[in-house]
């Protein structure tokens, strides 16, 4: 269980707690959302959302288009299967993530919503830090920016942490 705990807070993954009942589905139809869960309480100011196509045959292409809004805000187009959301002030959010077609028209009976809330930063002792850089140095990768370069880093800081407990153990 510790090294789970390391893993998480090395990875910069937030704990979360607390899940209930919502008025808003967590899954409908064709799509399911994955994270953030149903009245998720998380404490960055980011949300990380996966969502999956749960019936394929809504969908003619092989490669489906999205649209994910954060309340009432412009919805965004994608075809990835994830998206972050970033400076996410603290309060009761919804996440609504939507089957379109070619020409962007919304799929019938193809959207989900999910509740989940940002809290203030204030975490209960004993969690680890959900980030490991200020929110200002945060970097958000589309799919295709993305690089090895986070698990390049961590294997170099594992290769680190073996080498100071080598030379801890010789001496």
């Amino acid at each position: 269980m510790m090294s789970k705990l390391w893993l998480a807070a090395v990875l910069g993954l937030g704990i979360t707690a607390g899940l209930a009942q919502t008025n808003v589905p967590s899954q409908a139809g064709a799509l399911r959302v994955n994270s953030p869960k149903a009245n998720e309480r998380i404490s960055q100011n980011f949300v990380h959302v996966t969502y999956q196509l749960v019936n394929s045959g809504v969908s003619a292409s092989a490669s489906p288009d999205f649209t994910i809004q954060l309340d009432g805000n412009d919805p965004v187009a994608t075809t990835a299967y994830d998206y972050t959301f970033t400076s996410v002030t603290p309060g009761v959010h919804t996440i609504t993530v939507t089957l379109v077609d070619a020409n962007g028209m919304p799929i019938q009976g193809s959207s989900v919503a999910t509740k989940f809330t940002v809290v203030d930063g204030n975490r209960p002792s004993g969690s680890p830090s959900s980030f490991l850089l200020p929110s200002s140095q945060h970097l958000v990768l589309s799919a295709s920016e993305a690089t090895p370069l986070p698990m390049l880093s961590l294997v170099g800081f594992a290769v680190l942490v073996g080498g100071i407990c080598t030379a801890i153990r010789n001496r």
